[in-house]
């Protein structure tokens, strides 16, 4: 963990205080390389000589996985278009999405990466246009693959 700041003491139920606090988890070089972004952490803090010592990270008990699928009319509120709505450059088709023309300009919509490890699975349709698959970090900063004319 790097790069931490902007915390808040808080008393926990039991009496006890903890510091929840931002920070980031790089992967390699920073700062490009911390694909979650910014994150909220929060620690233990026990008491020394008046003032607050950050002590044992608190975790956290591990989640299941989580799926999510693109169907039905609705893109989740957990997807997002660099400098737009995803609803004006995305339309729902059959069981999948339709990039709507953006001026011959890419279409990108996404969603945030919350963990780690993950696995993406994207079926294409590439009969009237090109699609892909994006990793981005910024747009400077994407591993991109795509599929054009069929």
């Amino acid at each position: 963990m790097q790069n931490t700041g902007h915390g808040d003491l808080v008393e926990r139920p039991d009496g006890g205080w903890a510091m929840v606090y931002l920070g980031i988890r790089p992967r390699g070089y920073t700062p490009q390389w911390h694909v979650l972004g910014r994150e909220t952490f929060a620690s233990q803090v026990v008491w020394s000589g008046g003032w607050p010592r950050l002590a044992e990270p608190i975790e956290p008990a591990a989640s299941a996985a989580f799926v999510e699928q693109l169907a039905g009319s609705e893109l989740p509120l957990s997807w997002v278009a660099p400098g737009r709505f995803p609803d004006d450059v995305l339309h729902p088709l059959g069981n999948g999405w339709r990039p709507i023309a953006a001026g011959g300009d890419p279409t990108f919509v996404g969603r945030r990466q919350q963990h780690l490890a993950i696995c993406a699975q994207v079926s294409i349709n590439a009969a009237e246009g090109a699609g892909g698959l994006e990793l981005r970090i910024d747009p400077r900063h994407t591993v991109s693959l795509e599929v054009a004319d069929g």
